[in-house]
């Protein structure tokens, strides 16, 4: 049984190794934004800035991105791949998903990437 856990739980390539608590109920939860990285630069978010996403047991989200006084609200559906190394989000009332790969998944951090081909983009997401 413990063999089976250490070697199920590895998949992200920023971890972690090991957890005792399922993918599920590592990612559904409220988290804040806190970093944003293109290509591997680090980009500046604004003081005034801010965006929470959260993630719902019943497979929605809700997402809220801050500038100034002006809040964007956006909800949607999202899901795992079968592999449960992607998170997929679509927003309601759209028909484009976009895709997300899961870099680090712990309880208090989310790391996702997505990118055109040309861009790649990573978020660091702390527990709020």
């Amino acid at each position: 049984a413990v063999s089976t856990v250490l070697f199920s739980c590895g998949k992200y390539e920023e971890g972690p190794k090991i957890s005792l608590a399922s993918k599920n109920a590592r990612i559904i939860n409220e988290w804040i934004l806190v970093s944003v990285a293109l290509n591997g630069q680090p980009q500046p978010l604004l003081s005034t800035n801010s965006t929470i996403l959260i993630i719902k047991k019943d497979n929605s989200y809700s997402k809220t991105t801050t500038s100034g006084s002006v809040s964007v609200p956006e909800n949607g559906k999202w899901e795992f791949s079968e592999n449960k190394e992607v998170i997929s989000r679509t927003r309601d009332g759209s028909t484009t998903t976009i895709y997300y790969t899961i870099l680090r998944l712990k309880s208090k951090e989310l790391w996702l990437e997505n990118g055109d081909g040309v861009n790649a983009y990573q978020y660091h997401y702390e527990q709020k």
